[in-house]
């Protein structure tokens, strides 16, 4: 019978998985290389919830097919996370997307209409005002 106790101790395993597998060299078994199992550590609380879901979906099977009763079905509860926004652009990336946009517009010449271009340079502008970025 699947307990309170047993969701717990998923969840301990599930945070500590790719930093105990990268610790012991276990990731070699795995279709990802050493390089990038270095940049594994513990599980993010919002890495976890987002396995949350399928957990207590699989949970919730288990009860309508008669395996568990629906009482007994333990509660997963999702981690405390912090939010961690992370900027779109960063230094002078959007100033060399601007240019990089000019350019790109500039080779397609013929390709585009009047209209279409005229569109294209009214929402760079727009963009370059930097109205979505308020």
């Amino acid at each position: 019978m699947i307990n309170q106790a047993m969701i717990d101790d998923y969840k301990r395993w599930r945070r500590d998985y790719w930093s105990r597998r990268h610790a012991t060299g276990g990731h070699a078994n795995t279709k990802i290389s050493t390089k990038q199992a270095d940049g594994y550590g513990e599980s993010s609380a919002t890495t976890l919830n987002r396995k949350y879901p399928t957990l207590r979906q699989i949970l919730s099977y288990a009860a309508k097919r008669g395996y568990m009763e629906k009482q007994l079905i333990p509660e997963v509860q999702a981690e405390a996370s912090k939010p961690n926004p992370r900027p779109a652009l960063l230094g002078d990336d959007f100033e060399h997307l601007m240019r990089e946009t000019e350019r790109w517009i500039a080779e397609a010449g013929d390709q585009q209409t009047e209209e279409k271009r005229n569109h294209d340079s009214a929402e760079k502008r727009l963009i370059a005002s930097k109205r979505y970025f308020s």
